[in-house]
């Protein structure tokens, strides 16, 4: 059955409503954005200086600002203006901050951020099952395992 949208070549003909002008719902009029993307956001805060990357983690309101010894605020919230973020932007701060500080972490944030290195896995195959017999493989399981599973039961129809 062909295919009314398509040609002989299986190109789509002239005027199909095929793609979004048949479905336009499925346009996205967003574009892309960096800051919804934690790959991009982990590079970004990995590649920060200390001061600015705790200074952006007080405009987040993610850092708490320096107090005196009597509780009073050591910093003044002007110097760090609150800045908007998506929740992508403020989880990939707190677990760029959490793996500062735990090893085990910083290995799996940098594994996702970087692609986990492929290990190389060997396997040794005995080709020599797939030449046996029915009968010899029964002996075989037998010895290993005890009684076969089907052993002892008959077929029924």
């Amino acid at each position: 059955m062909a295919d009314a949208d398509r040609d002989n070549a299986g190109r789509f003909v002239k005027g199909n409503k095929a793609g979004f002008s048949g479905h336009p719902e499925r346009i996205n009029t967003d574009g892309w954005d960096s800051s919804k993307v934690p790959s991009i956001q982990y590079r970004r805060f990995f590649n920060m200086s200390r001061n600015d990357f705790i200074k952006l983690g007080k405009c987040y309101r993610v850092i708490e600002l320096d107090k005196n010894s009597d509780g009073t605020l050591a910093e003044d919230y002007k110097d760090y203006p609150y800045k908007e973020h998506t929740m992508v932007e403020e989880l990939t701060f707190l677990a760029v901050m959490r793996a500062r500080n735990e090893l085990a972490y910083l290995k799996e944030t940098t594994d996702r951020v970087e692609g986990k290195a492929l290990e190389k896995v060997e396997a040794k195959v005995d080709t020599r099952l797939a030449q046996m017999s029915d009968d010899e493989l029964k002996a075989l399981a037998r010895a290993e395992f005890g009684e076969t599973p089907n052993e002892g039961k008959t077929e029924q129809n």
